[in-house]
């Protein structure tokens, strides 16, 4: 690794998508009716403006027929590089005469790069007219695939709202297939792509996009191949349909100061243009963006909620809520961590939202009208945009289910935004509820209980086949344990405060099963305040923090994409859920051991492989702390064969060839790397601390215990020397390295003690590996007590005629297919002549049935 002091680093700017399209030869009647339209008369060569930065002054070019042509013969260079979101060192660049597509000379040059999608070189052109036949191409030999033709235009007439600016936008072109051999790279269909984009930024800026007199202003191309060493060859460069003496339709009223002289020659631009596949002409032209609009949009300017399929829009983007269930929380804490939605119980005040804007936090809550008999009308004004969805509340009875129609119809009836989305959590009717509600809720909050983590994968994803078809579902993700184990694992001795958190790989764990359940919002259950003091409350605000920031990196897929499916492992326990956008595949790799609910294991393995149906040829890259890292992928039958040579927690790969997309992860990823390598050490240091010592205590016998210990030990201190010197991914792999050890011994301990018992469920303090300490004593005590008088009310179920009079009441719910039936019968019984028989039953064994509800329900009084 090169020491930090040999990177430059260049302002990061969005390339547009890549477009494969062939460039014709312009026959010479074009040309010259081209000539005649625009008044001009053929030119045997032009002194171009120089380049800033550039080391030769003055450039030959020749200018025939509406044509530009540069063969790079006379001395100098003509290309200067303008950065990109790559931090590169710049080896050579310098004319050669020796590798060259036509004899004469060519230009050369190299660059050593780090992780990103971008290192752009620019030759800048007189301002010319865009037309339907403007096309421009370059040949270009590299030793690595990957580099693109770019053109840059400016929209005159249409404003940056950021800058005041004119907008520009780059053009796509094609890229380097074959290396080291000559490729003739091209730009054209430049007003299809002007429109294309236009379409794009009118429903981003929500404004008019104006593209009449749009006109070209440079050529531009990124030599980036990958993180390492490029080489990059060019020659023959020509512009057709090139009028640089036509006028290009006029310019926006809010003129740089760097515009065009009364020669016509624009000021060379120094750094790309910023804020997208966009940036404003004075970006472009005075060395980088404008300085961004610092503070909050008023909130009597923002836009509602929409719902677009089951995408959530806010200002017309795509918005996936991840909401944190509010306990008090100071609201910049809450954004720290990384979440972008509050969840309330409660109704807040205007106070509560203008804090919840400030803090760039969206909000959902119950609405502030009283629904039901006593319904109470308020106006709800402007500072509401804040919340982006009305929550109906958690329904538990078919009752309360059916009743959401009446109170859904309420709340529209008076809310001003009618886009604004409504949520509800039914555990019944399903079907009914999603025709009363926009969105509803699923979840369930497995860790602890007897509930398998694949079984709940499998009720995820058929969960909402009882709903609405195209109901968007979002789901609820567990942090903490049950408060009513909490109160066992008290009594047993335990102080429930220190246990008031599930472990950090299975809130991941968690979070990723809802994401491949087709969840479009995530909604993270919380009992206690985030910002407690508690070693347990510590753990969870981090684990939290690093799921978010993971998350965000992935916010694309996540937001805009689809959920395609699970895809198998080479492994039994290794599963990938899949998502797709339109030029790229996200594979979420997951470790689901059996019983991973109670201790989830390693979580991890050396390697393993995926085969990922219906993927291009795109390149496969892993998504690390810091780095972006192409990785083996194969193409095999049924798809393409990814690899992980080191499965881990976080082994999130991408597909894809889109710069766009390799941009906006490689940015995340470096702007989150460093916090997260952070928050993983913090994670296995603690992590280690607890469990040497909790091992001691359980009095069991692991035989390759000390050896765990110490490397995970050696692991930590590797990721410390790393973090110091700033090496962010190799810091966050040490650290995961230093956790397997650790979770393989809580795993062996616990396999150990729990494989005595019918099931661990049986014994609370047997469902966790914090708690197994107590398991000794705990155990016998509960063993050798006996069971109490019966306190419940004809419990014994001995006297059918009394069971109804206390109270007990059983209820069957028609379900078509099914037969249920509740009895007292002699076979059911344990002791005594009697016991409770519940009973559900298909009416067809061919049928398979998916129930939203029991069909039987007896209660107790």
């Amino acid at each position: 690794m090169k020491p930090a002091t040999q990177w430059q680093y260049h302002a990061a700017w969005r390339s547009g998508r890549h477009a494969r399209s062939c460039v014709g030869r312009w026959c010479t009647v074009v040309a010259a009716f081209l000539l005649l339209w625009a008044g001009t008369k053929p030119l045997t060569a032009q002194t171009l403006p120089p380049t800033a930065g550039s080391p030769n002054p003055t450039v030959t070019t020749t200018l025939s027929g509406g044509q530009l042509i540069d063969a790079f013969d006379a001395p100098g260079v003509r290309w200067s590089a303008i950065g990109g979101d790559a931090v590169y060192r710049e080896i050579q660049h310098r004319q050669v005469s020796d590798v060259v597509h036509s004899p004469g000379g060519a230009e050369f040059v190299a660059i050593e790069a780090g992780p990103g999608t971008a290192v752009y070189y620019e030759y800048a052109v007189k301002p010319a007219p865009v037309i339907d036949e403007t096309a421009i191409e370059l040949w270009v030999r590299a030793d690595r695939p990957g580099v693109s033709l770019h053109g840059i235009v400016v929209l005159p007439h249409t404003i940056d709202p950021n800058t005041g600016k004119p907008l520009s936008l780059r053009i796509p072109g094609t890229q380097v297939r074959i290396t080291r051999a000559w490729e003739a790279l091209r730009v054209e269909n430049f007003p299809e792509h002007i429109q294309r984009l236009a379409r794009a930024l009118r429903l981003e800026l929500q404004q008019n996009i104006e593209t009449r007199g749009a006109y070209l202003r440079a050529v531009q191309l990124n030599v980036y191949g990958g993180p390492g060493n490029t080489q990059v060859w060019i020659d023959d460069l020509s512009l057709a349909g090139y009028l640089p003496n036509a006028r290009p339709g006029g310019v926006a009223t809010a003129q740089p100061s760097g515009s065009f002289s009364a020669g016509g020659s624009a000021t060379a631009p120094v750094a790309p243009p910023v804020g997208g596949s966009l940036g404003s002409e004075a970006a472009v032209r005075q060395g980088g963006s404008a300085a961004p609009v610092v503070g909050l949009p008023e909130l009597t300017t923002a836009a509602p909620t929409a719902l677009n399929g089951t995408q959530l829009l806010l200002e017309g983007k795509p918005f996936y809520p991840r909401a944190i269930e509010y306990q008090g929380e100071s609201l910049e804490t809450i954004r720290r961590l990384g979440f972008n939605t509050v969840w309330l119980h409660r109704v807040p005040d205007r106070a509560f939202l203008s804090q919840a804007a400030a803090a760039g936090l969206k909000v959902i809550c119950p609405p502030p009208w009283s629904t039901g008999p006593q319904q109470s009308v308020v106006t709800v004004g402007k500072t509401w945009n804040v919340v982006i969805a009305w929550d109906l509340g958690y329904r538990v009875t078919p009752d309360e289910t059916e009743a959401l129609a009446a109170d859904a119809r309420f709340v529209r009836a008076q809310d001003p935004v009618s886009s604004r989305p409504l949520i509800a959590w039914p555990e019944t009717k399903l079907r009914e509820a999603s025709r009363a509600v926009d969105i509803v809720v699923l979840g369930r909050e497995p860790c602890g209980t007897s509930l398998e983590l694949v079984d709940y994968a499998a009720w995820l994803r058929t969960r909402p086949l009882l709903a609405r078809p195209g109901t968007p579902l979002w789901t609820i993700v567990q942090t903490q344990p049950d408060p009513v184990l909490l109160e066992q694992w008290r009594q047993a001795g335990a102080d429930p405060v220190a246990l008031d958190t599930i472990a950090p790989e299975q809130i991941r764990l968690l979070t990723y099963l809802s994401l491949a359940g087709g969840a479009r919002g995530l909604l993270f259950r919380s009992h206690r305040s985030l910002e407690e003091t508690d070693p347990a409350t510590r753990t969870r605000a981090a684990a939290l923090e690093l799921v978010n920031r993971e998350l965000d990196c992935i916010e694309p897929f996540l937001a805009g994409g689809q959920f395609q499916g699970m895809v198998d492992g080479s492994v039994p326990q290794a599963k990938a859920a899949l998502f797709r956008v339109e030029r790229g595949r996200l594979i979420a790799p997951l470790w689901l051991d059996a019983q991973a609910q109670y201790v989830a294991g390693q979580s991890s393995g050396e390697t393993v492989s995926f085969v990922v149906p219906g993927v291009p040829d795109w390149t496969a890259y892993l998504l690390l702390p810091g780095s972006l890292e192409p990785i083996r992928y194969k193409r095999v039958t049924g798809g393409v064969r990814v690899t992980i040579d080191e499965f881990g927690p976080t082994s999130l790969v991408v597909l894809t060839q889109d710069p766009l997309i390799l941009q906006r992860l490689s940015r995340a990823t470096s702007e989150s790397g460093r916090r997260m390598a952070e928050l993983q050490r913090l994670l296995a240091n603690e992590r280690l601390d607890r469990v040497r010592e909790l091992y001691r205590r359980t009095g069991v016998e692991c035989e390759p215990a000390d050896e765990w210990i110490r490397t995970a030990q050696l692991q930590l201190q590797w990721s410390e020397g790393f973090f110091a010197t700033n090496v962010t991914t190799e810091a966050f792999l040490a650290a995961v390295r230093a956790e397997r050890p650790v979770r393989l011994l809580e795993r062996d301990v616990w396999r150990k003690i729990v494989r005595e018992l019918d099931d661990p469920i049986s014994i609370p303090t047997a469902v966790r590996f914090e708690t197994l300490p107590l398991h000794r004593t705990y155990t016998p005590r509960v063993m050798t007590e006996t069971g109490g008088v019966n306190r419940l009310p004809a419990g014994d179920f001995e006297d059918p005629a009394l069971v109804p009079r206390v109270g007990w009441q059983h209820v069957v719910f028609p379900v078509d297919g099914v037969v249920g039936r509740a009895e007292l019968a002699s076979a059911s019984a344990r002791t005594g002549r009697f016991g409770l028989h519940l009973e559900a039953r298909a009416t067809t064994e061919e049928q398979q049935l998916l129930l939203d509800a029991p069909p039987v329900v007896m209660t107790s009084p």
